[in-house]
């Protein structure tokens, strides 16, 4: 490439040594601001600043050849992982319909399944939504936004929750989702894997 020069002789780097870029994702340009204001109020990051003990010319134009280290796919104990999204449906009205003391201890089996995902270091997140009656659907309808009470499509089911989980592949996705206690009540789990870009994904991680 003759319009630059590889980034890892631009920052001088050593033999065996390893370059690694990151980068933070805010929750708005409000928060982005107030963090800037702190950390340049920090003296060492004063002196990282200044242009004459940079570690390399931000000016000049540098290229790669970096690997992902973090990405959908990523590597752990020498093992592939993957993010795999449990979506939870269920016939509303049949859960309504349901003894108490089922859904009482669908619950209890929740809590124990979670437990699990997190002790072996797969838990990632999970969420409840509230019913379709409180939906509000967006389109655009000839050229206009328009708003509509009530879900997207109409479903013998309804996704009532979310699970995330980290993975070595589906079939371990699928061994969760098996798990998953609303299962024998009548409900029924869509796995999907997800596909992250590098700022969602750090994002995710926090």
């Amino acid at each position: 490439m003759k319009c630059g020069v590889p980034f890892s002789r631009v920052a001088k780097a050593k033999p065996g040594e390893t370059v690694v870029f990151s980068w933070i994702v805010f929750k708005s340009r409000g928060h982005r601001n107030r963090v800037n204001a702190k950390v340049m109020k920090d003296p060492r990051i004063t002196a990282m600043c200044n242009p004459t003990s940079m570690p390399f010319d931000c000016k000049r134009m540098v290229y790669g050849g970096f690997k992902v280290l973090v990405g959908t796919e990523h590597q752990s104990k020498g093992k592939t992982i993957m993010q795999y999204m449990l979506m939870c449906c269920f016939d509303e009205t049949a859960w309504t319909q349901l003894p108490d003391g089922e859904k009482s201890r669908i619950m209890q089996e929740y809590g124990v399944l979670i437990q699990s995902l997190v002790k072996n270091g797969q838990f990632r997140g999970q969420g409840q939504l509230g019913s379709t009656s409180s939906a509000t659907t967006v389109c655009m309808k000839s050229c206009k936004l328009a708003f509509t009470d009530g879900p997207f499509a109409e479903t013998k089911e309804q996704l009532g929750g979310y699970h995330l989980v980290e993975c070595r592949d589906q079939d371990e996705a699928l061994s969760i989702a098996a798990r998953i206690p609303t299962l024998p009540a009548g409900g029924a789990i869509e796995v999907r894997p997800l596909e992250l870009s590098p700022e969602s994904e750090i994002s995710a991680r926090g």
